[in-house]
């Protein structure tokens, strides 16, 4: 179990006198299931320490052999003042998602990796513009050392509305490539 208070969500600094308690539940029921449950609420607007936040978030993750199944569901809310409405001029705002992915771990050293995720945020609270977003991801795996991990991997975004920028043009979609090095002390 964890418990704990967040001085913010998606800043750097806290921006306004309130926190956010967050709790998670963490189980292992059988051999190989792991799941674990987060709950965050708290005020998290600008200068609003009245409007609450709530988001729930659950996953699973399931190991058999070389198999790693994964899944994730997020369902949120969040208040607004009658006179801070949502980009569709709504008080309240709801938003969700969910992923699922699969790895299959090839040898000790190289392991490839899908996942696939949706996004709903139909009163553009999250991302100011109601829209629905989902995405697939390949990961590429490589462990050369004990401590040491290194990921590419190429992501394809795609959106029901011309929302990513690409150079002076606003598309539906948009794809990156990206690596990261991970090392384990």
């Amino acid at each position: 179990m964890t418990l704990g208070a967040n001085n913010g969500w998606d800043d750097m600094a806290n921006r306004n006198n309130a926190n956010t308690a967050e709790f998670q539940f963490a189980a292992k029921p059988i051999d190989g299931l792991a799941l674990y449950a987060t709950v965050y609420y708290g005020a998290e607007q600008a200068n609003e320490d009245g409007n609450k936040r709530f988001l729930f978030d659950l996953v699973a993750l399931y190991t058999n052999g070389p198999w790693t199944f994964g899944g994730n569901l997020d369902l949120a809310t969040e208040e607004f003042d009658e006179d801070e409405l949502t980009v569709n001029g709504e008080d309240d705002a709801e938003w969700n998602g969910w992923a699922v992915y699969g790895k299959y771990q090839v040898n000790d050293w190289f392991a490839p990796v899908v996942r696939f995720e949706r996004f709903r945020d139909a009163e553009g609270t999250r991302t100011g513009s109601h829209a629905n977003f989902w995405e697939v991801t390949a990961t590429l795996e490589f462990k050369p050392l004990t401590n040491l991990i290194v990921r590419v991997e190429w992501r394809h975004d795609k959106c029901s509305k011309d929302l990513f920028l690409d150079h002076t043009d606003v598309e539906d979609s948009q794809d990156t490539v990206g690596a990261e090095v991970i090392v384990i002390f």
